[in-house]
């Protein structure tokens, strides 16, 4: 239970600080104070620009690589760089490092895999298979990785240029911008992009789950911005 209640908040505070073109911000205050005293120390600012904290990354990262467990209400916790929860993994300094890496070693030994298929299938039906079970695992969780590096987000891209090359049986020299254009694939930061978006887009029309909608708010609500 507090892993997944510990999950949500950091879900939350993605939302909020990592992606700065949409009209909305979430409001995480009332969902991190549910969790237990000294679990988190949390600073939001109510201007447009990111000016959020989530506790100092090196304090983060000294809190998580502690050698003793401490105690959390009832619970006996144990410090850890990296927690797993819902598929999604999570760094000590929120940087996703862990998330990109397991993603992009996954979706490469999927790829290896089908590769040795590849001229059993034929082009509609690899195609198929490429998005089932390549594209599904790139694309989970990927809401949470709004606002990471450059470098990063070019790992995941690398994940996509090799699938489509492995598509159309073509070379790594090839020009990658049509193939993805003939796959109607969307690159990797434009598909984070567009699952942001239809989450907020549901939250904002009541679709979303209430923990979420509940906790998002317009910028105009905001005090200092009406």
């Amino acid at each position: 239970m507090f892993l997944s209640r510990f999950t949500r908040s950091y879900f939350l505070y993605f939302l909020y600080s990592r992606h700065q073109s949409t009209s909305y911000r979430c409001a995480c205050r009332p969902v991190l104070s549910t969790l237990p005293t000294g679990c988190h120390q949390t600073s939001f600012s109510s201007t447009p620009t990111r000016q959020s904290s989530y506790g100092a990354h090196h304090q983060l990262a000294t809190e998580s690589t502690a050698a003793s467990p401490f105690r959390v209400c009832s619970d006996h916790v144990t410090p850890s760089t990296v927690v797993r929860d819902l598929g999604i993994y999570l760094d000590s300094d929120v940087s996703m490092r862990c998330q990109v890496t397991r993603t992009v070693s996954r979706c490469f030994g999927i790829l290896r895999q089908l590769r040795s298929i590849r001229r059993s299938l034929s082009h509609s039906v690899f195609q198929s298979l490429v998005a089932a079970l390549v594209l599904t695992k790139h694309d989970l969780g990927n809401v949470t990785l709004a606002g990471i590096p450059s470098f990063q987000l070019d790992r995941l891209q690398a994940v996509m240029n090799a699938a489509a090359q492995l598509v159309f049986q073509s070379s790594r020299h090839d020009h990658i911008t049509p193939l993805l254009y003939h796959l109607h694939w969307l690159r990797a930061p434009e598909r984070i992009a567009s699952k942001l978006a239809v989450l907020v887009y549901q939250c904002v029309h009541g679709l979303a789950p209430a923990y979420l909608a509940d906790a998002l708010q317009p910028v105009a609500g905001l005090p200092g911005r009406q």
